[in-house]
């Protein structure tokens, strides 16, 4: 007796049960729900709240199914999935602030897959204001690290060292450690630390290391 909104988000939670290792799977099933959302609102028989039920439903399986293209390294698919993810959650009856953060932190991962920095760093800051405003300190925290590592490769690419760059570097992963460190995020904090080091390595800066050490 369960209505279609509620069986589709049964299916989602099926399909985000599924082992992580096993991405195909978990791809065909995340598909599948976006199919039967996409067959349920064209058949136009919904109330529009069972409708935007439906979409929230469909802009969580997006998100999903782009993390599991990034998995399988397909990072130029996976931005089509986050975009449409993006273009939900901004519709003014669903107003997903979270999930347009999750989709931008996708965003970002694809593009720095592909090599496209720019767009990387403007899809990591939308996820990072949006993150600020919430209080989300996981996401405050891998966004000030990716940020962080930016900028590190942008620096790679100059010819001489530019200390403003590394600067940044710095700022952007003292800022994920604080994060790390009031989450109590061990996986966080070692990364914040191993950015820390790498611009103390690349900028020759052995004051850079006691800051680590303490």
């Amino acid at each position: 007796k369960a209505s279609q909104v509620q069986q589709c988000r049964a299916m989602f939670y099926y399909a985000a049960s599924l082992p992580p290792t096993d991405k195909k799977a978990r791809q065909g099933a995340h598909l599948k729900v976006i199919e039967n959302i996409n067959l349920e609102i064209e058949g136009d028989k919904l109330s529009d709240i069972e409708r935007v039920e439906l979409l929230k439903v469909k802009s969580e399986a997006l998100n999903n199914t782009g993390f599991i293209l990034l998995g399988l390294r397909l990072p130029s698919e996976s931005i089509v999935f986050f975009n449409e993810a993006i273009e939900l959650n901004e519709l003014p009856e669903i107003n997903d602030q979270k999930g347009v953060g999750i989709a931008n932190g996708g965003l970002g991962d694809a593009y720095m897959a592909l090599g496209d920095f720019d767009l990387a760093e403007k899809s990591y800051n939308t996820n990072l204001n949006i993150s600020t405003r919430d209080g989300d300190l996981q996401g405050i925290c891998r966004m000030n690290s990716m940020l962080g590592e930016i900028c590190l490769k942008r620096e790679k690419d100059q010819a001489e060292p530019i200390a403003s760059i590394f600067d940044s570097a710095f700022q952007y992963y003292e800022a994920s450690l604080a994060a790390a460190l009031e989450q109590k995020n061990s996986v966080g904090t070692i990364f914040a630390l191993a950015g820390l080091i790498e611009v103390g390595l690349s900028s020759n800066r052995p004051e850079m290391f006691e800051y680590v050490f303490k």
